[in-house]
Formats: structure tokens, C-alpha cells, sequence
């Protein structure tokens, strides 16, 4: 086809290229409609993302800094575990040889209660009397050398061999807190406690989510690098086609829209965020309050059982006084061997009490020293 200049009649006249059809063999300088091939590379960098990458690399530090503290933490419950169950082990040692020592007593003096009831000294009520306190002694060893069984298996198996604790009960007393102000050791405990950084790293999360989140709304940069190949004829007029190269480089800049609407998904997740960090704040509050109170109430038991360990020293002095003078009266011939009986009684209960106390002052201590991680 080729185009045929015709003038035209009427108005303001002129010339219309009209295309005609020519014959074969015939060639044209116009150019046609072809098949196009294009091959494109293209780099891109971003150049600001609204702090997304940063936002999310304060995230990952959290998590391991709180994964550190749970490791810490975990050492601690281990320690506390492990010396706690060692005093249990000589609590229930000395326990065990005070009712033994008590058991043998009476059996002694049940035996000789029995001479002097074929003597006609005393009366079969008295015989009884001592043969049930004697006997009542039998079960409660038992019990004890039960538990103290078990509890040996637990502490082997808590420290990963078989362990017989070797010490003295009583240097459990040595025991004693780094300080005793209430108010410092408050605030160390609400600085180490695993529970509540927990808290605060999850608080510290929603807080760089919010920005992420927040970063949806800002505009992103990004530079990028293009290289292109079109399968093309390069100049009009040219018959055949050939690869012809191109090259870009720019910035582009997006800026979202959709976002900012009140009704999106953005804006629904960051007002469920606002929330959740609301919710954080609460739970830390009450966690806090929480480990206030314990401290002050383990404090307040400390320093109870403290009192508690010289009065029962009192009671184990007077206990033996009393055992001393009920022999020494019984061997003048003023009381019967049942008062002794007694009061031999009451001095090893009392010094149960006091071994017990001792007990009680170690538990309280340990569970002050793990919350300070002194252990």
C-alpha cells in the first residue's frame, strides 16, 4: 500500500494522503504493524522504609536479652531447689535420731516400769501409760524414714547422682540477706525479676510494632537500575529489526493512601496495639504489686523467725532444766518415772520446734536471695 495525495474539493481545499493498494513488486517507505520482543534487568535498593528493618532488629535483641534473664532465672530456681532440699534432708536426719533417742528412752523406762509392776511398786495403769508413749513413738520413725527415703531419691535425682547430705542443721543460722532495708531490696527485686521484664519486653515489642505498624502510613523511597533490550527496528524507514538497548536509573517515592482512612486495616491494628499496651501497663502494675507484697510479707517472716529461733532456744533450755530437775527428783523419791517420762518428751519436742524453726527461717531466706539472684 502506498498514499495516493488527492486533492480536496470544496472548503478550504488541500491534499488527503489516501492509502492505495499497489501492485507487486512494488516497495514502501511506510511503516507496518510486527510481532515486538523486549528483555528487561532491573535493581532496585530501598532507601527508607519508615524504620521497618531497625523497629524489628530492637524486637530480636529484646527477645534474647529476655531469653538471657530466663536462663539466669532458671539457675537460680536450680540452686534454691538444690539447698533447700539438703536442709529438708538433715531436718528429717535429726528428726529422725531425736525420735529414736526419745524412742529408746522410753522403751528403758517402759522396761523397768514393767520390773517394778511384778515388784507390786506400781500399778498396771502406769505400766500402760509409759507402753503407749513408748509404742507411739514406733510409727512416727517409720514415717519419717519413709520420707526421708523419698526424699534422698529427689535430691539424687535433682543433682544427678546419689547424694547423702553430710552437715549440721544448725549452720542453716549463717544464713543471712546481702541488706535488709525493704525499700532496696525491692528494688532490686523489680529490676532482676524474670516475670516482670517479661512484661516489660512485651510492653517495649508493642510499642516498635506500633511503629512498624505505624510505618505503613509513611512514604517509601526506594532507588533502582534498569536495563532493557527492545527487538525493534531502530530507525523509520529500516526493514529489518534488531535488539536495541536502553538504560534507567531514578528514585521512586510511594505514598500510601488507603492507609490513613479511619475504617482500613492499618488503622483497626494499630488501635488494637493502643489496646494490648493498655492491658501490658495493667498486668505490670499488679505484678509489681504483687512482688511488693511478697517481699515485704517474706521480710515480715524472716525477721519473725528470728524471734522465733531464740524462743524456741528458751523453750529447749527450759525443756532440759526441767528433764534435769524431774530426774534428779525422781531419784530422791518425790515424783513417780511417768513426770520424768514427760518431761523428757517435751524437751525432744522441744527441740524439734527449734530445728523446725531453723527449717522455716531457711526457706524464707532462699526465696528472698533467688528474687535477688544471690544465690
Amino acid at each position: 500500500m502506498t498514499n495516493l495525495p488527492l486533492p480536496v474539493i470544496g472548503g478550504a481545499g488541500g491534499i488527503v494522503y489516501v492509502p492505495t493498494m499497489l501492485p507487486t513488486g512494488y516497495t514502501t517507505d511506510q511503516t507496518v504493524f510486527a510481532d515486538n520482543y523486549s528483555a528487561q534487568i532491573q535493581v532496585a535498593k530501598p532507601l527508607f522504609l519508615g524504620f521497618r528493618l531497625a523497629n524489628a532488629l530492637k524486637i530480636r535483641e529484646l527477645n534474647l536479652q529476655l531469653a538471657r534473664q530466663k536462663l539466669v532465672d532458671q539457675e537460680q530456681a536450680i540452686k534454691a531447689s538444690v539447698i533447700l532440699n539438703y536442709y529438708n534432708l538433715l531436718l528429717l536426719q535429726e528428726n529422725i535420731r531425736l525420735s529414736q533417742k526419745l524412742s529408746e528412752s522410753l522403751k528403758k523406762r517402759y522396761n523397768f516400769m514393767v520390773e517394778n509392776y511384778k515388784a507390786g511398786l506400781v500399778s498396771d495403769y502406769d505400766v500402760l501409760k509409759v507402753e503407749v508413749q513408748y509404742k507411739n513413738t514406733l510409727p512416727s520413725i517409720q514415717r519419717l524414714k519413709t520420707t526421708y527415703n523419698t526424699a534422698q531419691e529427689q535430691f539424687s535425682q535433682l543433682v544427678g547422682f546419689d547424694a547423702t547430705p553430710v552437715g549440721n542443721l544448725l549452720d542453716a543460722t549463717n544464713m543471712t540477706l546481702s541488706q535488709t532495708n525493704a525499700e532496696e531490696l525491692l528494688k532490686k527485686v523489680l529490676s532482676n525479676n524474670v516475670n516482670l521484664m517479661q512484661i516489660r519486653v512485651s510492653r517495649a515489642i508493642q510499642e516498635y510494632t506500633y511503629k512498624i505498624q505505624m510505618a505503613d502510613r509513611l512514604p517509601t523511597v526506594n532507588s533502582f537500575f534498569t536495563v532493557k533490550y527492545d527487538y525493534r527496528l531502530e530507525k523509520s524507514g529500516e526493514n529489518e529489526r534488531k535488539w536495541i538497548p536502553a538504560w534507567t536509573i531514578g528514585i521512586s517515592v510511594s505514598v500510601p493512601i488507603d492507609e490513613w482512612l479511619p475504617f482500613s486495616k492499618n488503622s483497626a491494628a494499630l488501635e488494637e496495639t493502643r489496646r494490648s499496651q493498655e492491658k501490658t501497663d495493667i498486668a505490670l502494675q499488679t505484678l509489681q504489686d504483687q512482688l511488693e507484697l511478697q517481699v515485704r510479707s517474706l521480710l515480715a517472716q524472716v525477721s519473725d523467725q528470728m524471734q522465733a529461733m531464740e524462743v524456741q532456744v528458751l523453750n529447749m533450755r527450759q525443756a532440759q532444766r526441767g528433764l534435769d530437775m524431774a530426774n534428779d527428783r525422781y531419784q530422791k523419791g518425790y515424783i513417780s518415772s511417768l513426770e520424768v517420762t514427760d518431761a523428757e518428751t517435751s524437751y525432744s519436742q522441744a527441740q524439734v520446734n527449734y530445728l523446725q524453726t531453723i527449717y522455716d527461717y531457711v526457706s524464707s531466706v532462699l526465696k528472698l536471695k533467688q528474687l535477688l539472684y544471690e544465690l
